[in-house]
């Protein structure tokens, strides 16, 4: 099935009642950028064309230039007043009048529409005879009580041209002009094209409609989902790995049991993904992964000749928040900053070094077995069968420097 395409056609009035944000671009204007900024974010290229006619354009520069000329002619008459008054018979006015306005805006607007992909609906051979047949029998554009309406005319025999050439082809005219909504110029278009013309007063209300035409919504979400998938199918071990490394050049350990042990590796639990924003083919993410780390714990069992050394793998469920940058169209994925969450387990994560002197670092540990509870000034055997429950909370950072006999550790009794 034939995707729909829509042609959105820009009327003159449009382009000058609207904000513009670069004064030497006429076209910059707010209205526009609404628009093709939409098609672009929605990535619509293939199936939404915005487009200037001709006509309208030269409208444009016409009024550009005529509104710089009375502005000339007005610094020229200050001129002419003031010169006796302050001495200026020797200083001539700079010579803007030789200067080629026309072709400076023109070449601005090319350079404008080519980098936005805006196309250009240029003006049909149009008899002349056609023209004066229409302006006779007061057909719209043009008006009953005057022979106003050429330029409008001359647009519209446009749109019908591109009709012919795209009888299937959804036309949408932004225009403030009333006389574009006549009823015989929505038939006289219709006998062409088999989807008429829609015409809108605001870029937002077309906007509006493709959104809902278009399911943009429902598209983005079926990227997003895609997005997800190829991360956690294809990407997941290239990030266990970025974590990996990154611990072991930040000397992150586990404690377990008053010692501490390096992490050898990371194996994927879930992930949550907390935010993606799009840019183009290129998607921003910000992901919580649940992961185990992977760690070597040595032991001594009794054996007939005393005692034999033995080491075995544990594993403690950690939490590592990571940002990620993926490039869907190169297939390449970065991971810009990693950071390990508190874990929740019978360990905890050392962030540094503890025992290195001015170092902050952060204890988390959840007793589940009968030990000598670390923290108190008087250490005092704790069970979690005999002993009241306590309720650990999360410790400040702290600093050995500041305060080395500081509680890592609050308890509540309930």
């Amino acid at each position: 099935m034939v995707k729909t395409k829509y042609v959105i056609i820009i009327d003159t009035n449009i382009i000058r009642n609207s904000a513009s944000e670069e004064w030497d671009n006429p076209l910059s204007t707010i209205g526009i950028r609404a628009i093709f900024d939409f098609i672009k974010k929605h990535k619509l290229e293939n199936e939404v064309i915005l487009t200037i006619p001709e006509i309208v354009l030269e409208e444009i520069l016409s009024q550009k230039i005529h509104s710089i000329n009375k502005d000339l002619e007005y610094l020229e008459n200050l001129y002419e007043k003031y010169k006796q008054r302050f001495g200026l018979e020797g200083v001539d006015m700079p010579k803007y009048k030789s200067f080629n306005f026309y072709s400076f805006f023109k070449d601005k607007c090319s350079n404008f529409m080519q980098k936005h992909n805006l196309d250009l609906l240029k003006i049909p051979d149009i008899k002349a005879d056609e023209i004066l047949k229409r302006c006779l029998q007061k057909k719209p554009p043009f008006q009953t009580e005057t022979d106003k309406g050429f330029k409008d005319t001359v647009l519209w025999l446009s749109i019908l041209h591109l009709s012919i050439n795209n009888p299937d082809t959804r036309i949408i005219l932004a225009t403030e002009d009333k006389i574009f909504r006549e009823v015989s110029l929505n038939q006289e278009i219709k006998l062409i094209n088999n989807t008429g013309i829609t015409i809108y007063q605001e870029s937002n209300e077309i906007v509006s409609q493709l959104s809902s035409e278009l399911e943009v919504d429902k598209r983005f979400k079926e990227r997003i989902d895609n997005v997800k998938a190829r991360v956690v199918n294809e990407k997941i071990n290239f990030i266990l790995n970025e974590i990996t490394k990154d611990s072991k050049q930040k000397g992150y350990t586990i404690y377990d049991l008053y010692k501490r042990y390096e992490i050898e590796s990371y194996e994927f639990n879930s992930i949550q993904f907390v935010d993606i924003q799009e840019k183009g083919e290129e998607y921003g993410i910000i992901a919580n992964l649940s992961l185990h780390a992977k760690y070597k714990k040595d032991y001594i069992i009794p054996s007939e000749d005393g005692y034999t050394p033995q080491s075995y793998y544990s594993l403690r469920k950690v939490n590592v928040k990571v940002i990620l940058n993926f490039d869907g169209k190169n297939d390449e994925l970065k991971v810009l900053k990693i950071t390990p969450e508190p874990p929740f387990g019978t360990s905890g994560l050392f962030y540094g070094d503890p025992f290195s002197s001015g170092r902050d670092f952060i204890e988390y540990r959840k007793i589940n077995e009968s030990f000598e509870y670390p923290g108190l000034l008087s250490k005092k055997l704790y069970n979690s069968n005999t002993s009241p429950k306590i309720t650990w909370i999360k410790p400040e950072r702290v600093s050995l420097k500041k305060n080395i006999s500081k509680r890592l550790w609050d308890k509540k009794n309930n």
